[in-house]
């Protein structure tokens, strides 16, 4: 009689299925960012990339805004508009709502700061936030 409860209940392989599917359900439902880049950790690899390597900084933004070409060589853009000093830019303050994030900026004494850096977002595919528009202190540098 034992026995056959035992082969009724479903083994480690079948129950450890289920959990992975209910799982990555739950997880789909809810966007969440094993799955994404939410607007937060796209700031995040933006400030990154602002820091360690200006190469890479473009693949924040939308390949089909206008000004694509061009932020793809730091020397004309980013060196220009976030000059490079002995300290590392800080983003803070961040705060997230619908398509835009408005947060704080921080660098080297020459950069002038804290300013206030305002990101619009759009969603692509339905989990990758990107930026599509760039303002610090009210001035548009990308669009």
């Amino acid at each position: 009689m034992g026995w056959w409860l035992i082969k009724q209940r479903p083994g480690p392989s079948r129950l450890w299925i289920y959990c992975a599917a209910l799982l990555l359900l739950l997880l789909t439902a809810n966007s969440c960012s094993l799955l994404s880049t939410t607007q937060v950790e796209r700031v995040r690899r933006f400030e990154r990339d602002l820091n360690e390597s200006r190469y890479y900084i473009h693949q924040n933004f939308v390949s089909t805004i206008a000004d694509h070409t061009a932020i793809q060589t730091p020397l004309n853009t980013w060196d220009v508009w976030f000059v490079k000093g002995a300290e590392d830019y800080s983003i803070t303050e961040i705060v997230a709502t619908d398509d835009t994030v408005t947060a704080v900026i921080d660098g080297p004494e020459a950069f002038g700061g804290p300013k206030e850096i305002v990101f619009k977002m759009v969603r692509v595919a339905p989990f990758d936030w990107f930026i599509i528009e760039l303002d610090l202190a009210g001035t548009n540098l990308v669009s």
